[in-house]
C-alpha cells in the first residue's frame, strides 16, 4: 500500500518549536515528522523499525529526503535496522529499492534479537539533533524533536550498540543476470 497523499510536513513544521519535544498519536503526523527528521540530516540518517512500515516510510517525501542525504557527499551514511524486511522486499517498498540502487551509501542490517531484545522502540534519527521515537512500534504514538542533541545522542548510542551486533540484510541484494 503506497501513501499517495502528499505529506503536509511544511504545515507541521511551521507549528513546531524545534527545541521542544512533541507528542504525536496519528499516523499522518508521525509520517510528516519522520520526513522533517530525515530532511534535517546532514551526513547521517538512522532508522530502526520492525517491518519498514509502508504508511510511514514509502512516500515520495520520505524517499526524497533519504535520497538527498545519501547523495549529499562522500562521508554520508544512511543506516537502516529492520527486524523483518521480507514484506517490504516482496511488495517493492521504495526505500528497499533505493537501498538497492545506492548500496554504497545506504546499509541495511537485521538486529540480533538475542542481543538487542524484541521490545526496542522504533526510531528515526539524524546527525543534527533530530529524533522520532515510537515506544511501541505497532502503534503511532510517538514523540520527537528537531533540535535536541542530548536526547538524540542518547538514542544514537543505543542504536549504535544494536547496529554493531546486527547482521547485514542479504534479502535485499539484487540478483545480477548475465
Amino acid at each position: 500500500m503506497r501513501c499517495a497523499a502528499p505529506v503536509d510536513d511544511l504545515k507541521l513544521a511551521g507549528t513546531l518549536d524545534p527545541n521542544r519535544v512533541h507528542q504525536f498519536d496519528r499516523a499522518a503526523d508521525v509520517r510528516s515528522f519522520a520526513v522533517l527528521v530525515a530532511r534535517g540530516a546532514r551526513h547521517q540518517l538512522m532508522l530502526s523499525t520492525r517491518e519498514l512500515e509502508f504508511d510511514l516510510f514509502d512516500n515520495d517525501e520520505f524517499i526524497d529526503a533519504v535520497k538527498a542525504v545519501a547523495l549529499a557527499g562522500r562521508n554520508v551514511c544512511v543506516r537502516l535496522l529492520v527486524d523483518d524486511i521480507r514484506v517490504a522486499v516482496e511488495r517493492d517498498h521504495r526505500l528497499v529499492q533505493l537501498a538497492q540502487r545506492l548500496s554504497s551509501k545506504i546499509e541495511v542490517r537485521r538486529p540480533n534479537v538475542e542481543w538487542s531484545g524484541s521490545d526496542r522502540p522504533a526510531l528515526v534519527l539524524n546527525d543534527a539533533g533530530g529524533w522520532l521515537k515510537r515506544n511501541d512500534p505497532t502503534r503511532f504514538d510517538a514523540e520527537g524533536a528537531l533540535l535536541d542533541r542530548p536526547r538524540q545522542r542518547e538514542l544514537q548510542l543505543a542504536f549504535d550498540r544494536i547496529w554493531e551486533h546486527a547482521e547485514p540484510e542479504t534479502r535485499i541484494r539484487l540478483l545480477k543476470m548475465s
